[in-house]
C-alpha cells in the first residue's frame, strides 16, 4: 500500500475522477495505472494481429525475397496445377 500526498486541486480532480467513473480511489488508480503502463508497451505488428505469418510462407524456400527465385517458384507452383 503507498500513501500519496496530493495537492488541493489534484485532490478535487481525483474526487471528479471517481464520481464521474463511479468507483472508488483504488479502483481508478489501477484502472489508470494499467492503461498507461499498456500504452508503454511496445504494440503487436500487423502479422502479430492477423494471427502470424501463414505456414506456407514458412515452409516455403529461405529467399522468396528474390524477384527471380519468387518468379520461379511460383511458375513452378503454377505448372504443378496446371500440368499439359
Amino acid at each position: 500500500m503507498r500513501n500519496i500526498n496530493l495537492d488541493e486541486q489534484t485532490e478535487q480532480q481525483l474526487a471528479d475522477l471517481v464520481a464521474y467513473a463511479q468507483t472508488d480511489e483504488s479502483s481508478l488508480l489501477q484502472s489508470l495505472i494499467q492503461e498507461r503502463w499498456l500504452a508503454m508497451q511496445p504494440g503487436r505488428s500487423v502479422i502479430e494481429r492477423l494471427g502470424g505469418l501463414p505456414r506456407h510462407r514458412l515452409e516455403g524456400p529461405p529467399n522468396l525475397s528474390d524477384p527471380d527465385v519468387s518468379l520461379a517458384h511460383l511458375d513452378a507452383h503454377i505448372q504443378s496445377q496446371n500440368p499439359q
